[in-house]
């Protein structure tokens, strides 16, 4: 599981597709590691629209280090992807922002052993940070 990554008109466009197990209620993408402070950046989640066994939303997990314990920073960025791919913009300015995030998703139960969601996250790849002129 990696985030594959390419350059698409002025945006690094970065997708991976995470299998999800019979086991654990919550899984998680790789580490975003790319995103730079003060950059928001677009979701595309279930971008295959797989039909899911369970009722899945989407939340966004953060942490100082990336291989540190991650922990959930915005609940519902996407409030369901069942069967549809959905976005959301993730918006550092009011949400909150961090060295390294995840997507995670977040089904009512234990989801179908098996099942993919394929996630796209995309960002500016010339990006100049927010400088207040005054």
């Amino acid at each position: 599981m990696a985030w594959s990554k390419r350059s698409e008109n002025g945006y690094t466009v970065a997708e991976e597709t995470i299998t999800l197990p019979s086991s654990s209620p919550v899984s998680y993408t790789s580490v975003i590691d790319w995103i730079k402070p003060g950059q928001d950046f677009i979701v595309l989640a279930n971008a295959a629209e797989t039909s899911l066994s369970e009722d899945t939303g989407v939340d966004v997990y953060v942490c100082d280090t990336s291989d540190g314990t991650f922990v959930k920073l915005k609940d519902d960025l996407i409030a369901e992807i069942n069967d549809v791919t959905a976005v959301a913009l993730y918006d550092v300015s009011s949400m909150g922002e961090a060295p390294y995030y995840k997507i995670a998703t977040a089904p009512d139960g234990i989801q179908d052993s098996g099942d993919t969601i394929k996630f796209v996250v995309m960002t500016r790849t010339a990006y100049a940070s927010r400088v207040a002129v005054g």
